[in-house]
């Protein structure tokens, strides 16, 4: 028997009842809160000595914990995140605009790369840096290995000629459905491959980090465990999970590495970028293992920056004209590159303008929903585009009988009647709100005023069923930073994403905590009778003026069942 009394500021985000001045712990589960948390404990030991919150002691069978002004949260958790991917940054070479701001910044620290058998670069975006990276410069950098430089969105990548000539990317290689391999006047491959075409080279560089000695994985998943406890999370939802991962988490829980508890969303054996067919034999939604569940089934259906999105044709002329002006008058280019963008496909179509492409048709979406559904799938679609999340609605409204909640991740760019039709649906939503960090360029988009980009007021104005997440990593990994980004809607250099999808604090944090844990099959996220025992010590109060915009609160604690499992001693990067 274990039991924990709290006393002091406390934030439930229960909406029946949002505040209490005590909560009571036993058996790592929340068993009461307020006169009943204090009655509990004075039945133990008569009395509930109050104590400083990092210097907490053992009163009789009872640990009391004063907050003394600070301020106690459910644990947050990332509804959309990449464990593996994220572990391995932690071994892979980071080329980000903050760490390179130079291509040959870039170059100088790939040539000084650690000796693993592929070379990987994670973090490039050409919109920050000095344009895109040549096949050449990468060969010249990286002579003896594969290497490849993965964007930041992790939907393309640059690789140098011996990743290429592994992979058996040449002039005849034809694109793979739902990608693009980019090639020069005569042909030939430039190393540039979008979508499903960088799966080509990403997926081999993927699996021999798996198998590569020098991964040690267990410390790599323990190092960035550290770091999202830091940010105080308790819950994560894996939302891209190929059969190798699975097996890889598995090994860790057996193994005892796994801390925090996750959802973890299965995907297909040959790439991110196409129906996952392969997957459809396995385990099914629901299966647990240690730590670990099985999520829905997850689809890609459209990419990132070449995003599948329908926009009025007259409107969007308007709105290019004023940004490329705008941005000519104040020596910022980034409208006009976008536009003069010849990568992305572009067609007109009954008045509208049809960028980027969707990965499957209609049809076949439709049809493999059904199929996973049948086989005892739940479905997770990524779809960052208007005319993507359109298509995945139509697909989703077709099945008689779901398994749990569908979903649509990101809904990125929006237009009014997709937020509509997304509030009636009763589908949940995954956005990240970190994209406007992380993106600034978004500020910049030549859009027509009704588009919203990462909505967020707008879908809670509608009832949809909507959460946070932080898409690490090809989102910023921080939710302080993503919260503070809801709220303001502001970029680093003060630049603002659609102000009026700007939501209040309190909002903001039920949408990484309560609405987060919803979607992803979690039990916490509140803090209630019954509820796990997970939950954050804050040196601040989120909800006083201000203090998310301008980045003041900061977790101290991190508690899973009742257990201590992260104090702030220093920085955790």
């Amino acid at each position: 028997m274990s039991e924990l009394l709290i006393l002091g500021h406390i934030l439930t985000m229960n909406p029946e009842r949002p505040r209490a001045r005590a909560l009571f712990v036993r058996d790592g589960k929340i068993e009461a809160l307020d006169s009943e948390a204090e009655e509990r404990a004075r039945s133990l030991t008569g009395s509930a000595e109050a104590t400083d919150v990092h210097h907490a002691k053992k009163t009789g069978a009872l640990e009391v914990i004063d907050l003394n002004g600070k301020t106690l949260i459910p644990g947050l958790t990332d509804a959309h995140h990449h464990m593996a991917q994220s572990a391995a940054q932690g071994a892979w070479v980071e080329v980000s605009p903050k760490r390179c701001p130079t291509t040959a910044d870039i170059l100088e620290t790939l040539r000084r790369a650690p000796k693993t058998s592929w070379v990987i670069g994670w973090g490039a975006d050409e919109t920050l840096q000095p344009g895109p990276l040549s096949r050449k410069e990468l060969t010249d950098a990286v002579p003896d290995r594969p290497c490849v430089v993965i964007h930041s969105s992790y939907h393309h990548c640059w690789a140098n000629d011996i990743a290429l000539e592994t992979c058996g990317v040449r002039a005849s290689t034809p694109d793979p459905e739902g990608g693009r391999i980019d090639r020069d006047k005569k042909g030939r491959p430039t190393g540039l491959l979008f979508d499903s075409a960088m799966t080509l080279v990403f997926q081999p560089a993927q699996k021999a980090s798996l198998e590569d000695p020098m991964m040690d994985w267990a410390g790599l998943v323990r190092a960035h465990q550290e770091r999202m406890l830091s940010y105080g999370f308790t819950y994560l939802c894996d939302a891209c999970a190929p059969p190798e991962f699975e097996e890889l988490y598995r090994q860790l829980a057996d193994a005892g590495v796994i801390e925090i508890p996750m959802t973890v969303c299965p995907t297909g054996a040959d790439g991110f970028f196409v129906l996952p067919e392969t997957r459809l034999e396995g385990p099914p939604t629901g299966e647990r293992h240690g730590p670990l569940i099985l999520g829905p089934m997850k689809i890609f259906i459209d990419g990132a920056t070449r995003c599948a999105v329908e926009l009025n044709l007259a409107k969007t002329l308007r709105a290019a004209v004023r940004g490329a002006l705008r941005g000519i008058r104040a020596r910022n280019f980034a409208t006009v590159a976008m536009l003069a963008d010849t990568t992305v496909p572009i067609r007109l179509h009954k008045g509208n303008l049809l960028r980027g492409d969707l990965f499957v048709d209609a049809g076949r979406f439709r049809d493999f929903c059904h199929k996973a559904s049948k086989r005892g799938f739940g479905i997770i679609t990524h779809a960052l585009g208007n005319r993507a999340a359109r298509s995945v609605l139509e697909a989703y409204r077709t099945l008689d009988d779901p398994v749990g909640t569908p979903r649509v991740e990101h809904v990125t760019i929006a237009d009014p009647k997709l937020i509509e039709d997304l509030g009636k649906s009763g589908f949940g939503v995954a956005t990240q709100p970190g994209f406007i960090e992380l993106f600034p360029w978004m500020a910049e988009l030549p859009l027509p005023e009704e588009i919203a980009v990462v909505p967020v007021k707008s879908l809670v104005d509608a009832g949809t069923f909507l959460a946070f997440s932080t898409d690490q990593p090809s989102g910023e990994p921080d939710p302080w930073v993503g919260l503070s980004c809801a709220v303001s809607r502001k970029t680093p250099s003060g630049a603002t994403v659609c102000g009026s999808e700007a939501v209040g604090p309190e909002t903001a944090l039920a949408l990484f905590t309560r609405e987060a844990a919803r979607l992803s099959g979690y039990e916490g996220g509140i803090l209630a009778p019954g509820c796990p025992a997970d939950f954050v010590v804050l040196d601040s109060d989120p909800l006083a003026d201000s203090a998310l915009a301008e980045r003041r609160v900061r977790p101290l604690q991190t508690w899973i069942k009742g257990k201590l499992a992260w104090q702030r001693s220093h920085e955790v990067r």
